[in-house]
């Protein structure tokens, strides 16, 4: 067994092992031992016998009932394994993937799940959720089951998997939602009907729904052409794909998690749940996760499904919530921001005529990020009580070299500047 990182709650306090050659004194315990043992057991016992119930980009995610493993525990097992597992929830994902990637997913997850415990209970219903992610480990496996593995799309090179276990969200994925909410509309699905089905085969409806009743060959689209083409027809129906509730936990999480320099940089549509008892949003997947804005090959931003459902909203009131979100994120900048004046005084301080340049190399900069973008309107803001005419040279040229900025960003500066 290779233990590689582990970290939950027991006892009520953190254990934290790190170990590739080295070893502490927590790993020479017996007591630990004894129980990475069990849980490598009950891990090994699910994968020999099932198979996965969804997969994510190079992740395999099984659906875990810890109850169909406990009758074959001693007392004293179950004793060891439960404040790791938990009590109040049996089922878990059980998801493999790859080590490194694993090992970020359950570090960012537990970062931001513990602030979202940290919430009073009575606040926790206008956020988003985190899932609790358990435990990561890395365990031992045979040839058999590496096999069997593979053929479900694993990709293991070696004899050592890398789980996660966290509490499964019973509910879909905000992809499923769409499918499902285009499906019951245009074809007049059953929505109990439609549970049956697992992502690729609701895709298939839909493309074929689509090709049939609208000629069109939805497989040839982009992903972000696909999503536009499906809420614009739920538009035309009246729907929404989330109500403005859930539209304000995904807000309030994310502020939450920026505030704390948390990003989770891959949140499109499958990377939000719903969860089927409460309607609560949760947000999965933190494997890109880290300390700052990452690029996405996608351009797939922390606010990409913000953005992309202020397209569908009545434009009135899209564009009014769109401009207050900008405002609001603009004065919490101009508080809270220590560095703000540095950047103000290197643009007050720059000679005219390099001012385009240093324009420029900043847009070019803040391109994948619209955070960096609404700092320089914070600072323009601050500029403009004292230069108005500097504050709208910089307008200006933001409006000449608007194509150094990436979509969302433009959106951003068009709409707040009106240009």
């Amino acid at each position: 067994m290779a233990n590689e990182y582990f970290n939950s709650s027991y006892g009520g306090h953190n254990l934290d092992i790190k170990t590739t050659s080295q070893e502490n004194q927590l790993e020479k315990s017996s007591e630990l031992k004894e129980l990475l043992d069990t849980v490598d057991s009950v891990i090994e016992a699910h994968l020999e016998h099932a198979y996965k119930n969804d997969e994510g980009q190079e992740a395999l995610i099984f659906k875990l009932d810890l109850s169909a493993h406990f009758g074959s525990l001693s007392d004293e097992e179950k004793k060891q394994i439960e404040p790791y597992l938990g009590k109040t929830k049996n089922l878990k994902i059980l998801k493999v993937t790859d080590p490194d990637k694993a090992k970020n997913e359950f570090l960012w997850q537990s970062k931001a799940y513990e602030l979202y415990q940290n919430l009073p209970d009575e606040k926790k219903l206008e956020y988003a959720a985190i899932p609790h992610p358990w435990l990561y480990h890395t365990v031992e496996i045979n040839d058999d089951l590496k096999n069997k593995l593979n053929k479900q799309n694993a990709n293991l090179s070696g004899n050592h998997a890398s789980v996660i276990l966290m509490e499964w969200v019973d509910g879909d994925d905000l992809l499923e939602v769409l499918y499902k909410k285009y499906l019951v509309q245009q074809t007049s699905a059953n929505l109990g009907d439609l549970e049956k089905h697992g992502i690729q085969s609701l895709l298939v409806k839909v493309a074929t729904s689509l090709q049939e009743q609208h000629n069109l060959d939805f497989d040839s689209l982009s992903v972000l052409q696909q999503y536009r083409v499906l809420l614009k027809f739920l538009k035309t129906k009246g729907q929404v794909l989330i109500n403005k509730n859930q539209v304000q936990q995904i807000k309030n999480t994310l502020q939450l998690l920026h505030e704390n320099k948390i990003f989770h940089n891959d949140l499109h549509l499958r990377n939000y749940m719903i969860d089927s008892d409460t309607g609560q949003v949760e947000l999965i997947d933190f494997a890109r996760g880290g300390e700052s804005r990452a690029n996405h090959e996608n351009n797939v931003t922390d606010e990409f499904l913000l953005n992309l459902l202020y397209e569908f909203n009545s434009e009135d009131e899209a564009g009014s919530r769109f401009l207050d979100d900008i405002n609001r994120d603009i004065e919490k900048i101009i508080k809270k921001d220590s560095d703000l004046n540095s950047l103000v005084t290197k643009y007050v301080e720059t000679p005219k005529d390099q001012l385009v340049h240093l324009l420029q190399q900043d847009l070019r900069s803040a391109y994948h990020d619209s955070w960096q973008i609404k700092r320089l309107m914070a600072a323009i803001q601050l500029i403009e009580s004292e230069d108005v005419s500097l504050a709208n040279l910089i307008k200006q040229n933001i409006a000449l070299n608007k194509e150094l900025l990436s979509i969302e960003s433009k959106k951003i500066v068009l709409s707040y500047y009106k240009i």
